[in-house]
């Protein structure tokens, strides 16, 4: 089946009705996942590069600042990932598509550690951002 062919039929769509509670187990398994990636990583540059590499899906994530003012505080696991947005389930049930561009976001992995994910250095797709060699850019405050 072709792309075209997946996209026409809906195959990429998510839908309305998404159920918060459906999404816990697909959180569980993220959080075992982050702490087999960190398992032998302090707090510092190796944990950095292996956050950068990551995969996202089932994450809890927060967005914490954003051009747009009602992105901000959106909570919830996340279902898909695209190159330039996040399809986030929030605990009222409800599906919202979050760009990365121009938003902050937060999330926590083992014993309370959280991260902060600039956006704007974060728009590949996660498969290509295995492969990527990510180099040093300075962040600009929005």
């Amino acid at each position: 089946m072709s792309n075209k062919l997946r996209k026409k039929s809906g195959l990429y769509d998510i839908p309305t009705d998404v159920k918060y509670e459906a999404f816990l187990p697909l959180h569980q398994l993220w959080k075992g996942y982050m702490n087999m990636l960190l398992a032998d990583s302090a707090h510092g540059t190796t944990a950095m590069m292996r956050l950068l590499k990551a995969d996202y899906h089932g994450a809890v994530f927060s967005v914490v600042r954003s051009k747009c003012p009602t992105y901000v505080g959106i909570t919830g696991i996340v279902i898909k990932e695209t190159e330039n947005m996040f399809y986030i389930v929030t605990e009222q049930d409800e599906a919202k598509v979050v760009p990365k561009r121009n938003n902050v976001f937060m999330f926590e992995t083992r014993e309370g550690e959280r991260f902060t994910l600039f956006g704007n250095q974060f728009c590949t797709r996660s498969g290509e951002r295995v492969a990527k060699k990510f180099k040093d850019k300075p962040t600009v405050d929005m």
